[in-house]
């Protein structure tokens, strides 16, 4: 299971052209259901997104429909990545009204641009009317007489059953991780470990004692061999993610706290994701080396951000 927020860039410019991307893929389903699990859901209707869309783009709106995001500062960008919802009235914009620029990613020959927008236009309204019901961010506990038809319907979704797989994931993990009495005599490594996180310390040095905690996770004495030895490495180290997550990082600026607590999240789920590859029977190498690729990700980033901070 490969998570799409995994891989979103940090350099504004980067961000702009990959979410564009996404905007004109059918993945951009997958991708506002994982923001969803992130950022939380606002419930609101396709009609509210949409009016809530217009007022952020403001009188830039018709700069965009022609020209892409390239006109969007950062924190436009920002708020349509935390109110995922506007990306699927942003996504129709597009097909609807969208100039040569959105025809070109589209790979939409000038004559299809009628039909093409208006079969898209249905299929994202069909979509819309089925986000006016809440995303559930748990496992559903319904009666059988609980509007079924619309359940059937958001289970056949893609990006609706990704999230429901992250869901049992999430409490697949909750089970399998050990009591607080637990912690001491198991966890030994990482950012559970005891006195993982540094305290009078500079910005930078916290930063950086933090990547040589998830550096921990290639320690060649470590036996991942088998798919029960590679699940309890990754839920350890999906543990520390939750105690980053949760910490109160006091030698941290507001801004860099925000930032590690928003990526904290970003790779918990990825950690879930190889989870649930595990228990789907996938290859043990495969698995083991996008979980290396992750955690190496995860390093470089904070490696990254440390440097430059006192």
């Amino acid at each position: 299971m490969t998570l799409l927020v995994v891989d979103i860039p940090e350099p504004a410019a980067e961000l702009k052209s990959w979410l564009e991307r996404h905007i004109v893929s059918d993945l951009l389903g997958n991708l506002v259901s994982e923001l969803i699990a992130i950022h939380g859901d606002s419930g609101e209707t396709y009609k509210a997104a949409a009016q809530h869309l217009e007022q952020l783009l403001g009188g830039q709106q018709s700069v965009v429909i022609e020209r892409g995001l390239g006109v969007l500062d950062a924190e436009k960008l920002q708020q349509l990545l935390s109110r995922p919802r506007l990306l699927f009235a942003l996504q129709e914009l597009v097909f609807v009204e969208g100039g040569q620029y959105w025809l070109e990613l589209l790979g939409a020959a000038p004559f299809d641009q009628g039909i093409q927008a208006e079969t898209k236009r249905r299929v994202l309204r069909d979509i819309s009317i089925e986000l006016a019901v809440p995303v559930p961010t748990a496992l559903p506990v319904a009666a059988p007489t609980v509007q079924l038809a619309i359940r059937r319907t958001l289970f056949s979704r893609p990006w609706f059953a990704s999230i429901l797989t992250a869901a049992l994931v999430l409490i697949a993990v909750f089970v399998a991780l050990p009591t607080p009495e637990q912690d001491v005599a198991r966890v030994t490594w990482g950012w559970d470990k005891p006195g993982a996180l540094p305290e009078n310390v500079s910005r930078r040095m916290y930063l950086t004692t933090l990547a040589a905690g998830a550096q921990q996770w290639f320690n060649p004495n470590a036996k991942v061999d088998t798919p029960q030895a590679l699940a309890r490495r990754i839920i350890q180290f999906r543990q520390g993610c939750s105690t980053l997550i949760l910490a109160e990082h006091s030698r941290l600026a507001q801004v860099d706290r925000d930032w590690l607590v928003e990526r904290c999240q970003i790779w918990a789920k990825a950690l879930d994701g190889h989870l649930a590859d595990i228990e789907a029977g996938k290859p043990i190498d495969n698995v083991r080396q996008a979980a290396n690729t992750t955690i190496q990700k995860l390093i470089d980033t904070i490696t990254g951000r440390s440097t430059g901070l006192a």
